[in-house]
């Protein structure tokens, strides 16, 4: 029989208050998980909250809601503490809106550890805990080879303790011991049991933590805490790093044999995304592609070490902004960027910022061995709305780079060892037609004499010949326009005149 309609109206009712009360509001500082699969260049993101009321909440987007998405995304970058509304699902927490806490939220939320810019602070603490997953393979490294591969330095000299202190000048270095037993802070492999083969970083991370405290290891008393874990099948990454994380910091890596794993995603602990490609600003954006920055992918392919580019040394700071020069047009000489910035009395790169775009674009060159493009003038970009580095060019000397709007051009003069000469120009900016000519008379070779430049019909400084009947003269012009790459082309003549007679 049918149901009343009272009946139906209170089942209505039931149902609703109870999808009422599944909604829920959660606080924490939104988080951003960057995955990286270096091999297929690929990579993925997660956003989570650290709740102010303790524990990790994965965070959903319906896919309809990219607008959301991307607002909750640049909020993690800024490590904003935000509020967010939704439902709490199988998946992670549904968000269907979110706002921000301007004040930053209160003490209560910063957990008692690292400092307020991880960026800049210059000695980190970092404890790695290797993980013994039951189902899977084991971790093909050892203590030993992770400790090289971290502090004490591979084969080629280099590891990421020492790349980070000379990229940064210091800025960024990660104590290799406890300060009060002189040990690395490398622990386990502790074995865990996982309540399944899916890929979660968090609940791994907390298990390995867990660990770690029943083996007498206080996580807390560390800024980073980075995973070494068996490569798990679901998960396509490579190695996974919290972006910007200033109160704690983590590291999962994955793939323990290649050393640049472990520098690339502390990188993003330290606030960076990814140095991207994208050649002469043809649209064709490849996310790892920059061949100069360790955020970029080249190194996987190579032994080769690599540092950051000029946008990302500008970006945390690590160049002094005494030695970045922000500038329109005009004439600069700048020192190589990987020249250390307290010996150099010059800038160590030039930035020009594009309204149009939206994006500021940078000019720097480095010297030496196995250094990318040396002596070139790389030109990068950057914009605030995907956080990523773009590289787009290489400029040899006397080549121009012209921006995708053609709002300003660069035109690398020249470098040597210890410095490069640019010049900037903003728009169409008009000059000089310098028209110089050579003159053989009277079997005589007379040196180049500058004969007029536009802008001026003056003609009585022009230097004059005498000129016997039945003699010849060689006379060879040269015609310099100065005008910037952006202007049209500069239509001229040269005339020649006798004195009293018509002119040829």
């Amino acid at each position: 029989s049918a149901m009343p309609w009272k009946a139906v109206l209170l089942v209505w009712a039931i149902a609703a208050a109870a999808a009422a009360a599944a909604r829920e509001a959660v606080t924490g500082r939104a988080q951003l998980l960057v995955g990286d699969d270096f091999a297929a260049g690929v990579a993925s993101e997660r956003l989570a909250l650290t709740l102010v009321s303790g524990g990790r909440l994965a965070l959903v987007a319906e896919a309809s809601n990219a607008t959301l998405l991307a607002a909750l995304r640049r909020s993690a970058l800024r490590q904003s503490l935000v509020t967010a509304t939704g439902e709490l699902r199988h998946s992670g927490f549904v968000v269907d809106g979110f706002t921000v806490d301007v004040d930053g939220g209160t003490e209560r939320d910063k957990p008692p550890r690292g400092e307020l810019d991880a960026r800049k602070a210059s000695l980190r603490r970092m404890l790695v805990i290797i993980a013994k997953f039951a189902g899977f393979d084991a971790v093909p490294c050892s203590k030993e080879d992770i400790a090289e591969m971290i502090w004490t330095g591979t084969s080629s000299g280099w590891s990421t303790y020492r790349q980070f202190a000379h990229f940064t000048e210091g800025n960024i270095a990660f104590s290799p011991y406890v300060a009060d037993t002189q040990q690395l802070d490398i622990v386990g492999p502790f074995s865990v049991s996982l309540q399944s083969k899916e890929c979660d970083p968090n609940q791994w991370a907390d298990l390995l933590q867990a660990a770690a405290v029943s083996a007498g290891v206080d996580p807390s008393r560390y800024q980073h805490t980075m995973y070494v874990i068996p490569e798990v099948s679901d998960c396509s990454w490579a190695g996974l790093g919290t972006v910007g994380c200033s109160y704690f910091c983590e590291t999962w890596i994955a793939q323990c044999q290649y050393p640049q794993i472990y520098t690339h995603e502390l990188g993003h602990n330290l606030g960076l995304m990814h140095a991207s490609a994208n050649i002469d600003e043809r649209g064709n954006v490849k996310t790892y592609g920059d061949p100069t920055s360790v955020m970029g992918n080249k190194w996987f392919y190579t032994d080769a070490v690599y540092g950051f580019n000029a946008a990302e040394l500008d970006l945390t700071g690590w160049t002094p902004p005494a030695n970045v020069l922000a500038v329109s047009s005009g004439e600069f000489e700048v020192a190589p960027l990987n020249q250390m910035a307290e010996n150099s009395e010059l800038p160590q790169m030039v930035k020009v910022y594009n309204s149009f775009s939206a994006s500021w674009y940078y000019f720097a060159f480095s010297t030496g061995e196995n250094v990318p493009f040396s002596g070139k003038c790389c030109v990068h970009k950057y914009s605030d709305s995907d956080g990523n580095t773009q590289f787009i060019t290489a400029l040899e000397n006397g080549q121009t780079f012209i921006d995708a709007f053609q709002r300003f051009s660069v035109t690398k003069l020249g470098a040597t060892a210890s410095s490069m000469k640019l010049v900037v120009a903003s728009g169409c900016e008009q000059r000089m037609l310098h028209v110089n000519a050579t003159v053989s008379l009277y079997g005589q070779h007379f040196a180049d004499a500058l004969l007029g430049a536009s802008g001026s019909n003056d003609s009585s400084a022009a230097p004059r010949w005498l000129l016997q009947p039945g003699e010849n003269a060689e006379v060879t012009f040269y015609v310099r326009n100065d005008d910037s790459p952006l202007c049209p082309a500069l239509q001229f003549g040269v005339e020649l005149q006798a004195t009293g007679r018509r002119a040829w």
